[in-house]
């Protein structure tokens, strides 16, 4: 895309330059023809070179985004992983990033894996489309595990002025942590929400959030986001990952899949108890849950109604 643009814009230049001269030698001006010819000329050639630095940099930066994505392949799967080119924005944008994939060709690297019974993916791009200010380029990455097929509305996003706006109008998501729910604006089911967003996975969620700042300017596309595709969960992260971080993102990823296969999987179980329709993950069986299942269900059931008990009494 760069190099396209490069020639683009320099060859249109050159060639007014070269039409202006051609009109006043047409004209017997010659001279007076050839300082602007020669302004036009000079800007192209400062296009050219323009263009060729930031192609530069971003071969640079790109050899840097490879070796750190090699790095962590290394240790984020349970055995190495290969690394190819390539960096599927649809994982982190859903249908929207096919378009953004036709117009972002930087240098971007992916590496797949399995990590213990879930697929996970690492990535990172560097990316002129997203540059922020005072940049030429920026590096965005992302960490995704599968969910199984799980096709459910599933997002996080820093908190805005326009989501206060929508939330007027569509109600608030909230989990009953008032500086959690401040800080993030949250599209989903509310009690696959709470499932999700237990106490351990706010705290590491807000403690991830905090780090943004040291990487990147935290609005717009600088943001950090959660989100649930058809690729699975995933982190997207508004900069470079290295292998502390990468493996902080996997076990985080992994205790937030969990916790929202088993809410998914229990509601499934109620729907069959009552007649519905059961298992609802495609790789999950579609045999009747046995009745065993069903009576640990209103086990738990009882145990969280006791809790919930519990925690209103304390309350009081």
């Amino acid at each position: 895309m760069l190099r396209f643009i490069r020639y683009g814009f320099s060859g249109v230049f050159a060639l007014m330059a070269a039409a202006m001269l051609s009109i006043g030698v047409a004209q017997g001006h010659p001279l007076q023809a050839a300082l602007p010819a020669a302004m036009l000329f000079v800007v192209g050639a400062a296009v050219w070179l323009g263009f060729g630095y930031q192609i530069r940099r971003v071969a640079m930066q790109g050899d840097a985004v490879r070796a750190a994505v090699t790095e962590v392949s290394a240790t984020l799967f349970d055995a190495p992983a290969a690394v190819r080119p390539g960096y599927d924005m649809t994982v982190t944008s859903g249908r929207a990033g096919a378009a953004l994939n036709a117009m972002e060709t930087d240098a971007g690297f992916t590496a797949e894996g399995t990590f213990g019974d879930a697929r996970v993916g690492v990535a990172s791009h560097v990316s002129t489309l997203g540059r922020q200010v005072g940049e030429l380029t920026h590096t965005y990455s992302y960490v995704v595990v599968d969910a199984r097929g799980l096709d459910v509305p599933f997002r996080l996003t820093k908190q805005g002025a326009f989501d206060e706006v929508v939330q007027l109008a569509t109600g608030d998501v909230t989990v009953g942590d008032e500086a959690f729910d401040a800080e993030w604006s949250i599209t989903a089911d509310p009690t696959l929400a709470r499932a999700a967003l237990d106490d351990s996975v706010r705290e590491r969620l807000t403690a991830l959030r905090a780090r943004v700042p040291s990487v990147s300017q935290d609005v717009g596309p600088g943001t950090m986001s959660v989100v649930l595709t058809r690729h699975g969960l995933a982190i997207r992260w508004p900069g470079p990952l290295d292998v502390e971080l990468a493996a902080f993102m996997r076990d985080l990823l992994l205790d937030m899949r969990r916790a929202i296969l088993t809410h998914v999987d229990r509601e499934a179980l109620r729907a069959a108890s009552a007649g519905g329709p059961h298992y609802r993950v495609a790789a999950d069986p579609t045999a009747p849950p046995p009745s065993a299942e069903l009576a640990t269900l209103e086990d738990d059931d009882a145990e969280d109604a006791d809790a919930d008990a519990g925690r209103r009494r304390a309350q009081r």
